[in-house]
């Protein structure tokens, strides 16, 4: 991985890290209640019809950090558990 390459993958990192965050916010202010709601997160303005619409965007944001800390190497998720099988004996 180049310097240049591991830089903006830091950076888009960091820039999905601050959008989870705000749309936890978001999520913790629209949960129970209706209507449209308009949010500004940086330099972008997001409308919501509401909470189903938040945590839709919310666990993307979740999911491309994990995949940014698995390819910079920071992260020690390797995806869903695998099937376990568990056998009693009478």
């Amino acid at each position: 991985m180049t310097m240049m390459n591991e830089y903006s993958r830091e950076a888009e990192l960091q820039y999905a890290q601050e959008m989870v965050t705000a749309l936890r916010e978001a999520y913790k202010t629209q949960a129970g209640r209706g209507g449209v709601k308009a949010y500004k997160i940086k330099d972008r303005e997001m409308t919501f019809q509401d909470a189903a619409d938040v945590l839709k965007q919310l666990q993307h944001w979740q999911r491309r950090v994990q995949e940014l800390e698995q390819q910079l190497g920071i992260s020690t998720y390797k995806g869903p558990p695998q099937q376990i099988i568990t056998r009693f004996r009478l």
